[in-house]
């Protein structure tokens, strides 16, 4: 597909998500939509996961002492984290004007609003972070059920333009009655991508061969492979405002011109 240069869509802070999508009725329903976009959009996915990771995988190859020192290693977890916070606002923002028109907006468009919202993307994953790790610290169970809780945050921060706190307060209300759905259409995915990701790691081709370009390449499937759980939690989200019949309502921000494309 062309890429669709959408600016109107940039002068405001919230997305309009006034397109039908399967209720959230089961994992295969949140599950099926992700696979199916993978397949249809994969290159503009590709795109938008390898301008930020490309750079970071390479330089892991090429300044070896990124891993080597713990301190550096510190560093590098930093910066993924941060790079996974810029990530979902881009890869997003993507997908709902995907799902919204049928083509794809630019590569800078999709990080530009990306960054308008990395700040409290990445300030509220910090904050679930912590919380679930004291939850996994003191029984697991109740760190589970925090990520759990809070795994809506990106998609309402991304679209709906609420802070942190009201992220985090907006998860918890919109997950409730689908909080075991979720957790298992979030298990089976993670074993689907930790099992594709283990195979990687090995080297394209298996462990017997592990070149430079193959070990770049592995790196950055396994990037792209991980980017879906943000596309899950997306779809996630999108399902259950489809059959709890509450679908987010941009204020009256949003321009003339995308209420009449209704």
């Amino acid at each position: 597909m062309s890429d669709y240069p959408s600016p109107e869509y940039l002068n405001h802070r919230t997305l309009p998500v006034d397109f039908p999508f399967p209720p959230f009725t089961d994992i295969s329903s949140a599950l099926k939509p992700t696979f199916r976009l993978y397949r249809d959009n994969i290159g503009q996915i590709l795109k938008i996961v390898l301008a930020l990771y490309a750079p970071l995988v390479l330089a892991q190859y090429f300044l070896p002492f990124l891993t080597d020192n713990w301190a550096w290693r510190i560093v590098l977890g930093l910066l993924n984290n941060a790079g996974y916070s810029l990530l979902a606002g881009a890869l997003i923002y993507s997908t709902v004007v995907y799902l919204r028109t049928g083509t794809n907006p630019n590569l800078s468009e999709c990080y530009r609003w990306g960054f308008r919202k990395w700040g409290v993307t990445l300030g509220c994953n910090i904050l679930v972070g912590i919380y679930s790790g004291i939850g996994f610290v003191l029984l697991i169970i109740p760190g589970i059920f925090l990520l759990v809780l809070f795994s809506l945050v990106n998609p309402i921060i991304v679209i709906e333009d609420a802070g942190a706190l009201d992220a985090m307060k907006r998860s918890d209300q919109l997950t409730r009655g689908y909080r075991w759905r979720i957790f298992g259409t979030l298990f089976v995915f993670g074993l689907i991508t930790f099992g594709v990701s283990v195979f990687f790691r090995g080297g394209l081709f298996g462990p017997q061969k592990e070149s430079f370009g193959d070990a770049v390449i592995s790196a950055l499937i396994i990037e792209v492979v991980q980017a879906s759980t943000i596309i899950v939690a997306l779809f996630i989200y999108l399902g259950i405002l489809s059959v709890s019949n509450k679908v987010y309502e941009p204020p009256p921000d949003v321009s003339p011109t995308l209420e009449q494309e209704r």
